[in-house]
């Protein structure tokens, strides 16, 4: 097997400090990170928040799986591929970006909790979604011929709740 792997403890996560962005993966689309996963991490540096990027082709993933993780920061993940959070994630002072190039499937909690931060959710495929909450506005895009699926409650404190699908809309 040629292919490489690298992989941080939450401990040894906790390790890793910066006063701006922590950027994780492909940052500028050069290094072709084919998948990037969160298992567990309570992240409180990067006064900026976090990045995460795997675009490597169709086929670039990240992944939040097993135990939820909390992120104090903002926290940005971006992927060319498929996107699934099957454990909960939180930004617990800042808002969240997620994007797919491909399909994006959370059977978990999402949620911004800090006063006037926002969950924006985009996927180029197939998007199915559990439960998503935000103090600020909520905002899910889908933007291929894919299906926009809702599965559980969407709520957003103090902001607009806004769906887009260019094709089918389920809930």
């Amino acid at each position: 097997d040629s292919s490489s792997y690298f992989s941080l403890t939450d401990t040894e996560f906790d390790l890793v400090t910066t006063t701006g962005k922590l950027y994780l993966g492909d940052r500028d689309s050069s290094t072709k990170v084919d998948y990037v996963s969160f298992v567990g991490i309570t992240y409180t540096s990067g006064t900026a928040g976090i990045y995460a990027k795997s675009n490597y082709g169709s086929i670039g993933e990240v992944e939040f799986l097993t135990t939820a993780s909390t992120f104090t920061n903002a926290v940005t993940a971006e992927c060319s591929g498929a996107m699934v959070a099957s454990a909960a994630v939180t930004s617990s002072a800042g808002s969240m970006a997620l994007t797919s190039g491909t399909t994006l499937t959370t059977t978990a909690a999402l949620q911004a909790t800090a006063s006037s931060k926002t969950v924006t959710v985009a996927a180029g495929g197939n998007t199915s979604l559990a439960a998503i909450s935000s103090h600020g506005a909520l905002t899910v895009i889908t933007s291929s011929s894919g299906t926009l699926s809702v599965g559980g409650a969407l709520s957003a404190t103090s902001g607009t709740i806004t769906l887009n699908s260019a094709s089918t809309l389920l809930q």
